[in-house]
């Protein structure tokens, strides 16, 4: 099947659907009198069971598998248990590193599946970043400039998950709610204080600009605006950069150079031998970072302990590693028939974390990436009403629609 051929199955789930909203609203009630705090919720060990709910779901249902993706992920993940058995890695540090395969698999069930309760999900969207953004300026207020304010977890994560909300909720909301919503995360992103969070922002910022319907002068406008959000991107970059006297991730690229520095192109494309531990000198110039060592606690790390998802994958998997991770998610959302500015925006905020942090190896960049595929079968509609949450108006087609054929297997 190619991918602009349409999905047709359209399975639903309104249950699951509450069980992922509800605790979201739960961790954000519970994080917020936590100023200058963790959250004492376990969100993200949450997301990652509703996940595997919403598989074992899907899988039970019926799914739309699609065959080429499918297959490859199968050959790549039979190459790395292989590999991990070679080296005879910790169980618990192998899960870690490859958790991304695991939502790839995820993502190929999500295929022709639908989300129901958009009302829902929009106003859980706003919850999060109001939520988000009051707690901001209460630790601003209380605490002082420099510290990093969190509603569910480390900025670095949620950012990244608000950002793709809010461009997968973006076509239901009226003008001046995506307005109000860009004007608020911008607000979150400037005091978080997040470098991986404010090149989010300016990628789901690009993407509120190219699909506006404004007239051309005033589309000229905005796109002048997109160099001052990109001047506040720098500025972020050279205020973290000064106050820390370097850059973390620089450090983790320096590990990673020395590592590397022996490679011929064959380990350049396929990585090392999964799942294989850094060198001992690597590990003691990380022992900062001693809670990432390896679970065995024998003084071994492994490429977690470098943070940034495109170092990690890098050095497991190779440029084919990096390939499979952005290309199958990419081809996954345009196989449901996600729109291609949506999917390069989504792709785009992963990227940008990925440069940070784990990436479509957590939860808070998968889950948007995951809605955008199951709220692709909807026809786009835009909220009406004076306040943020006003109720919904969309067409369905009928199930004679051509726009979803009924397809055998």
């Amino acid at each position: 099947m190619k991918l602009s051929e349409p999905v047709a199955l359209n399975i639903r789930f309104p249950r699951l659907e509450r069980l992922l909203l509800v605790p979201l609203l739960v961790a954000a009630a519970v994080a917020f009198p936590f100023v200058g705090q963790a959250s004492p919720f376990p969100i993200t060990t949450v997301l990652d069971v509703w996940l595997g709910l919403f598989a074992v779901t899907a899988l039970c249902k019926g799914s739309i598998l699609p065959g080429g993706v499918l297959a490859v992920l199968c050959v790549f993940t039979l190459t790395r248990i292989a590999g991990a058995l070679i080296t005879a890695a910790p169980i618990l540090d192998f899960l870690q590193a490859y958790r991304w395969v695991a939502y790839l698999f995820v993502l190929v069930l999500a295929v022709g599946k639908e989300w129901t309760n958009r009302r829902g999900l929009i106003r859980v969207t706003w919850t999060l970043i109001l939520l988000a953004l009051c707690k901001a300026v209460i630790t601003l207020v209380l605490l002082g400039p420099g510290e990093r304010p969190g509603l569910l977890l480390e900025n670095n994560f949620e950012l990244a998950l608000f950002c793709g909300l809010a461009a997968v909720v973006y076509r239901f909301l009226t003008g001046k709610h995506q307005f109000l919503m860009l004007a608020c995360l911008g607000l979150l992103v400037v005091l978080s204080g997040s470098r991986s969070g404010v090149v989010a922002f300016f990628v789901l910022y690009v993407f509120a600009v190219a699909q506006s319907r404004l007239k051309v002068f005033a589309k000229y406008l905005s796109s002048l605006a997109v160099l001052a959000v990109a001047w506040v991107v720098v500025e972020v970059f050279l205020s973290r950069a000064g106050a820390s006297g370097a850059i973390d991730r620089l450090n983790f690229l320096a590990v990673f150079l020395d590592e590397t520095r022996n490679w011929g192109p064959l380990e350049w494309v396929l990585g090392t031998v999964a799942i294989t531990p850094l060198s001992g000198a690597a590990c003691r110039s990380l022992s900062y970072y001693e809670s990432l060592f390896s679970s065995a606690d024998d003084g071994t790390c492994y490429s977690v302990i470098l943070h940034a998802f495109l170092l990690r994958v890098l050095f497991d998997s190779g440029i084919l590693g990096l390939l499979l991770a952005f290309g199958g998610i990419f081809v996954l959302m345009r196989r449901a028939k996600v729109s291609r500015l949506l999917s390069l925006t989504l792709l785009g905020i992963a990227i940008a974390n990925s440069a940070s942090v784990s990436g479509p190896n957590n939860p808070y960049v998968l889950l948007p990436i995951l809605l955008a595929i199951l709220l692709a079968p909807v026809v786009p509609g835009a909220l009406t009403g004076p306040h943020p949450w006003p109720s919904i108006r969309y067409s369905r087609p009928s199930r004679n629609s051509s726009r979803y054929p009924i397809r055998s297997g």
